[in-house]
């Protein structure tokens, strides 16, 4: 585009809804390797998602190598943590909860449980994160009958608050106050 090109530099972000409900959404490459550099969670999990539609697999893999240089669990241990927090605040207050807006918080609380464990960068998919991080029966009896809700078609769906994940994620966001990992930051 002819604005990369300018003195003034345009949006940077790009956002488009394609036939058949298909959202589009990136950054321009300077500002995505800004990010990079951040070790920004959306970026990575953009890099190592299971899904991909398009790509050059020379400029990816560069990529891929650097973002795994640049990666710092406290950076992204600190933006799950908030994320988790916001999401709770935002939409699991009430008697009521959306089984869509369970997930908004359950996987930034396991995504943080997975860098306290070291495991490496959070995965993508979600049965990989339960499966690493997921200890107690119960608890992955409730997350699977969230999922397989969403997956029927009932994320939208509100039910009354389920116990086992009120209580999960209740005490999660209170230990997570605690945890301050060590300041292993990237290059």
């Amino acid at each position: 585009e002819e604005w990369y090109l300018s003195i003034d530099q345009g949006r940077d972000v790009v956002e488009s809804m394609l036939p058949g409900d298909l959202d589009l959404s990136g950054w321009e490459l300077r500002k995505a390797l800004r990010l990079l550099r951040k070790s920004n969670p959306p970026l990575l999990e953009w890099l190592n998602s299971p899904t991909i539609y398009l790509e050059d697999e020379e400029i990816t893999s560069k990529i891929r190598e650097a973002a795994s240089v640049f990666y710092s669990p406290r950076n992204c241990f600190s933006h799950y943590r908030s994320m988790a927090r916001t999401n709770y605040r935002a939409y699991l207050q009430g008697e009521t909860v959306r089984t869509k807006k369970y997930l908004y918080v359950i996987r930034p609380l396991l995504a943080c449980r997975w860098i306290e464990r070291e495991l490496g960068m959070v995965p993508v998919p979600m049965s990989t994160l339960i499966g690493g991080v997921v200890d107690l029966t119960d608890l992955r009896v409730a997350i699977d009958d969230l999922l397989d809700r969403k997956t029927r078609g009932f994320e939208q769906d509100e039910a009354p608050a389920d116990p086992v994940l009120a209580e999960f994620i209740s005490l999660e966001l209170e230990r997570l106050e605690t945890v301050d990992l060590l300041p292993t930051e990237a290059p």
